[in-house]
């Protein structure tokens, strides 16, 4: 893996999204969240199915030594309001903040558990229980450090960004499961929701379509403690 480049997450963290203050303008309570990810050391133990249900045998499994940088724009966090229950297709049970300024961030070049986590988005949020978090993501892209193939014979060049999709982005964000609890600022320290994403995961069902495009989704989990 690539050693995490520093002056990178300088410039993300001075990106972020921040706001202090205690009240939105419709007077609700609020509190900080800051949204961190690092790179997992273990492949994450999370089942990614249907979405290439279409191209069944087409889709591999890479080493993720291949892969020189995944890179995805970051612009809006949305989280699932309440500690339990349903809701989670239902849009009016999200709450959450846009990025004035889109945030890219390298999946591939992200600081391992034990260093200090890349800051993508801080904001503020209702106080209240959580129990999920999604990233929307505006653009991706992948590279590798040589020729990859690919499902029907296609052939992916080394040093050359190639686009990503990530099936129903659009819509539902990145998610994953993580549950905490947003204090007023005045009551209590920011909240820090903490993921891991997983290299090993991801690049274990990659496929690409017709139009030369490769076809995965980053999986992000939620690390122990968040």
């Amino acid at each position: 893996m690539k050693t995490p480049d520093i002056s990178q997450a300088a410039l993300v963290a001075l990106a972020v999204a921040f706001a202090s203050a205690c009240s939105d303008s419709t007077g609700v309570e609020t509190g900080t969240v800051n949204v961190t990810l690092q790179q997992a050391d273990a492949a994450v133990l999370q089942i990614v199915d249907g979405w290439y249900a279409s191209v069944t045998g087409t889709q591999i499994s890479l080493d993720p030594d291949t892969v020189a940088s995944l890179t995805i724009t970051v612009t809006r966090l949305e989280f699932l309001v309440g500690a339990s229950g349903d809701g989670i297709s239902d849009n009016t049970s999200w709450t959450g903040f846009t990025l004035p300024t889109p945030v890219e961030v390298d999946l591939m070049d992200l600081p391992t558990e034990g260093a200090s986590p890349l800051v993508i988005a801080a904001g503020n949020v209702p106080v209240g229980d959580y129990r999920h978090v999604r990233l929307y993501v505006s653009d991706a892209t992948i590279e590798f450090t040589g020729p990859i193939e690919i499902g029907q014979a296609q052939v992916f060049d080394e040093g050359t960004p190639h686009v990503v999709e990530i099936p129903s982005v659009e819509q539902t964000g990145i998610t994953t499961d993580v549950t905490f609890t947003v204090l007023a600022d005045d009551v209590g320290d920011p909240t820090d929701v903490h993921l891991l994403f997983s290299p090993d995961a991801t690049m274990a069902n990659v496929t690409a379509n017709g139009m030369g495009n490769v076809m995965l989704t980053p999986i992000i989990s939620a690390a122990v403690g968040s």
